[in-house]
């Protein structure tokens, strides 16, 4: 059995690997979460934080923003920080929602390209975005094995394979297998390859 989420803070820590290796060391960083009491987005955000840390000591690390799942929110949360932080040299963000709202406030400043921006989740909106030099990484989830996954337990548990109790192991067993991520960039969005983590809109999209 293996559980249905990602690994969140690995998802993080990747994020800070590729602006570390954009950026370079003395690069200005505001991570963006949802809630404080929002596990897997703080999970992420203490990935970046503390692999960004440990690979550049000299980083500037600024205040995590929480603007709750609203992208308006985020952009004025985001263009504060700018204003205020005119060096900034990257964004992190947990979730697609709020991610929105950070990147309207890099082109608002002006900023596109000088401040990386990398986010959770690839939905058909973010990948064209990637394209288009709006966001620099995505950290994409697998949604095809996860989704098979929850499907063939499920099906499993009305057959009587397994039971409820099964189930809940799989959230308790520390050793629970995390589903791994990618880090897509402008340089391998079109890879074949990276096609299934990418999200679709449409089930009839699905060509694997």
């Amino acid at each position: 059995l293996v559980g249905y989420n990602s690994d969140p803070y690995e998802g993080g820590a990747t994020a800070a690997k590729i602006f570390y290796e954009m950026n370079g060391p003395g690069g200005v960083y505001q991570p963006v979460s949802t809630n404080p009491g929002a596990y897997g987005a703080n999970l992420r955000v203490s990935g970046f934080v503390e692999t960004m840390q440990e690979l550049d000591p000299t980083c500037k690390m600024l205040e995590v923003l929480f603007p709750t799942n609203d992208a308006n929110k985020a952009a004025e949360m985001v263009s504060a920080s700018i204003v205020g932080n005119p060096d900034m040299t990257g964004v992190f963000v947990a979730t697609s929602a709020p991610a929105s709202g950070a990147a309207s406030a890099v082109i608002e400043a002006g900023k596109s390209g000088e401040i990386k921006i990398a986010a959770f989740d690839a939905d058909p909106q973010q990948v064209a975005d990637l394209k288009a030099g709006i966001y620099d990484v995505l950290i994409a989830q697998d949604p095809y094995q996860m989704g098979y996954d929850a499907v063939m337990n499920l099906a499993k548990y009305v057959r009587g394979e397994i039971t409820q109790e099964d189930l809940a192991a799989m959230f308790d067993d520390p050793g629970v297998v995390h589903y791994g991520t990618m880090a897509l960039t402008r340089d391998n969005i079109d890879d074949p390859a990276n096609k299934k983590f990418m999200y679709i809109a449409e089930v009839s999209e699905v060509g694997y």
